[in-house]
């Protein structure tokens, strides 16, 4: 989309992800307590939300989480209603997910996750979600227009680590 400084470039989600995948498309069988199932309204741009959260038992969340298993400094992306909210997993908590919900696993010997959150968050990228959400009676981000979006690679070059690049966001 821009002109980039040599040895700069452009690249998408595949090209930096082992796996893109959603949650849960069968609706999954509730409990009072046990595991957290996430959806859309679980993630915001300030962390995972867990004051609205529904639960599964051991069985559905075992099952749930053999296709779809977010991890630490894995990245949710709120795919349905307000598409376009990201978040890093940043606790220990075990989370499964239903389709609202997408999962970004960074291959992290190439890229930061944190980088990648605020990159998704750019208006760069969020105007394409907007673009290639569909509208119908409510917007949906689908895997494959998600996989697509294209962002400025990280360039640890610059910064020199994850720490440099941490410190020089600290006054945003």
């Amino acid at each position: 989309p821009y002109l980039l400084p040599e040895g700069w470039e452009w690249c998408h989600i595949d090209d930096i992800a082992f796996k893109v995948t959603d949650g849960e498309h069968a609706t999954p069988l509730r409990a009072d307590k046990g595991f957290y199932l996430l959806s859309a309204r679980n993630v915001t741009n300030q962390g995972i939300n867990l004051s609205n959260v529904d639960y599964v038992g051991e069985h559905e969340y075992n099952r749930i989480r053999r296709r779809c298993d977010p991890d630490i400094d894995d990245i949710l992306i709120s795919c349905s209603g307000s598409v376009g909210r990201v978040c890093l997993v940043d606790k220990s908590n075990t989370y499964v997910m239903v389709r609202s919900a997408a999962l970004i696993k960074p291959s992290l010997k190439d890229i930061y996750s944190k980088y990648v959150c605020y990159c998704l968050r750019s208006n760069l990228v969020q105007n394409q979600i907007i673009i290639k959400s569909r509208q119908m009676a409510q917007a949906n981000l689908f895997l494959a227009a998600c996989r697509r979006s294209i962002f400025l690679a990280y360039q640890i070059k610059y910064f020199g680590s994850n720490e440099a690049f941490d410190r020089s966001l600290a006054p945003l």
